[in-house]
């Protein structure tokens, strides 16, 4: 039987991951100001890096306790409009690590072409 807890984590986690978010994306995009247009972007972005860490992490997660509950509150940090979680986490972090890889990867001959578009046109 299903408890109480697990019910509300999930309940939590959905609300917090997806359904606030999806909201407040829309009216981002409806709204003139990019302010809020940046702080949608960086959730995404950092939401998606959360489930690629989650579903490569996942039999290892599992069994961490209270892992659901921390990622509801981490959830809601990233999204509540006073701490701005996910801009902050993309400013300090995934932003800087995004310029280092891109900076090492154009390195690659082939890589710099699909990084500055000049990659040739498949016909």
């Amino acid at each position: 039987m299903v408890n109480f807890r697990i019910i509300l984590t999930y309940t939590l986690n959905l609300f917090f991951g997806l359904l606030y978010p999806t909201w407040k994306s829309v009216e981002a995009v409806e709204s003139k100001s990019q302010v809020d247009d940046a702080q949608w972007l960086s959730y995404w972005i950092i939401y998606t890096l959360l489930l690629v860490f989650e579903t490569l992490l996942w039999p290892a997660l599992k069994w961490l306790p209270l892992y659901g509950e921390l990622k509801a509150i981490l959830l809601a940090w990233l999204v509540l409009p006073h701490t701005k979680g996910a801009t902050y986490l993309y400013e300090n972090f995934v932003g800087p690590g995004f310029h280092k890889v891109k900076a090492e990867a154009r390195k690659v001959p082939a890589l710099q072409k699909l990084i500055d578009g000049n990659a040739p046109k498949a016909t």
